[in-house]
């Protein structure tokens, strides 16, 4: 298993930082943004931002190639206050957003929630239900999910029980929390250059660091009769 994953109980960011050396080119000085534009966000917003989100800005906030490829986080000018939360990232067709809830913005690494306008349930226009317990968690479990779509080799399947069972023998379950999106519970495996996110309809959202990597993957799916609903290798 590659180094990143042993981190995830680390202090925050190191296993962000490590997994972005592992996919992607490394964090540099030149990744973060201006001081300035987060002190003029706070000013403009009236709230004070959290430490884990102002710190996320400063060591990677202009990384277009990690979280504005996909899901977005947002610029500071972009940060808004609805149903007091502060919402800092947004899915990429603007139908889910998280967001931090205004009375933990005091806090160090305040909890994520999710509203997601897709639920038929909702009594309100917005349904804000729990993501993370800490904000540095959720950017990991974020850039994770996204994976899928910013790698160059990916594949999309269907599982069945067994199936998924045999797959986290070789890519072990990550000591993170069930997500609730795409579908709770979202869980998130990895092993020898590959990231799975199985949803709670036991889609596969696969994601490899190089072909090999990727066609094992493939392989041990179509092995045990599943075929990708997609998949792509460059």
């Amino acid at each position: 298993m590659n180094d990143w994953t042993s981190s995830i109980s680390e202090p925050r960011w190191r296993a962000l930082v490590e997994l972005v050396e592992t996919w992607f080119a490394g964090i540099s000085v030149d990744d973060g943004i201006a001081p300035e534009r987060l002190e003029a966000a706070a000013l403009r917003l009236e709230h004070s931002l959290p430490a884990s989100l102002r710190e996320l800005y400063l060591l990677a906030g202009a990384r277009d190639d990690l979280f504005c490829e996909q899901n977005r986080l947002l610029t500071p000018e972009e940060l808004v206050i609805v149903d007091e939360r502060l919402v800092f990232w947004r899915e990429n067709q603007n139908v889910v957003r998280w967001g931090i809830p205004v009375s933990a913005l005091h806090t160090d690494d305040p909890p994520v929630e999710m509203d997601d306008v897709r639920d038929p349930g909702a009594k309100h226009a917005h349904h804000w239900v729990p993501s993370n317990d800490q904000l540095s968690q959720f950017v990991l479990q974020m850039l994770l999910m996204d994976l899928f779509a910013l790698s160059d080799h990916g594949v999309l399947a269907g599982l069945t029980d067994k199936v998924l069972f045999v797959l986290a023998a070789v890519y072990p379950q990550l000591e993170l929390p069930d997500w609730p999106w795409p579908l709770h519970p979202t869980r998130f495996y990895a092993g020898r250059d590959s990231v799975l996110v199985v949803d709670a309809d036991l889609s596969m959202y696969g994601a490899s660091r190089h072909a090999d990597a990727h066609d094992r993957l493939v392989n041990l799916l179509e092995g045990y009769g599943v075929r990708p609903d997609a998949e792509w290798t460059q």
